[in-house]
């Protein structure tokens, strides 16, 4: 995210830019994993919703939190974003969503507290912008939180609903 603040430079820095192959390759990858799970639960618009709100969101706090030297570039807020989504969206009685709640739970949670330790423990996060991390996490979660509690008039809005039908 450029110093200046802007809303372009808020939003263009949610796509997958990065100094580092690595950082890059990582990036797509987990936002392909990710993803897919947030698209086969919750359709493609919510992914892209999801991924949009979360990346520009945890760039907005990035940019009132961080110096305003910093520059942050990546997709980082919108990855963690999609992992905390992704685990969310899974949860429910059904024992294999159990089952995978718990694998992906404790990825998503190590990797969010990894984060959260760099911040606040070294408050230099070696060049990652682990304040992006976090946010982008809390982000996800306080979506799915505000989206569980929208009331569908009928089975007919409710995307869950018609997918249970549509498998039939």
């Amino acid at each position: 995210m450029a110093s200046s603040g802007s809303c372009c430079s808020i939003s263009a820095s949610t796509w997958p830019t990065t100094c580092s192959r690595n950082h890059l390759s990582s990036n797509l990858f987990f936002v392909y994993i990710f993803g897919k799970l947030v698209e086969e639960e919750e359709g493609n618009f919510a992914l892209w919703m999801s991924y949009i709100l979360t990346g520009a969101g945890a760039n907005l706090i990035s940019w009132l939190a961080l110096p305003t030297s910093s520059v942050s570039l990546g997709a980082s807020g919108a990855v963690f974003g999609l992992f905390t989504i992704s685990v969310l969206v899974k949860m429910s009685w059904d024992w294999r969503k159990i089952l995978e709640v718990l694998i992906l739970g404790q990825f998503v949670v190590d990797k969010v507290l990894e984060a959260a330790r760099a911040t606040t423990i070294t408050g230099q996060s070696f060049q990652v912008n682990n304040v992006a991390h976090v946010s982008g996490a809390l982000i996800g979660a306080a979506l799915v939180f505000l989206v569980s509690r929208i009331p569908f008039s009928s089975n007919d809005d409710n995307p869950k609903a018609t997918k249970r039908v549509n498998r039939k």
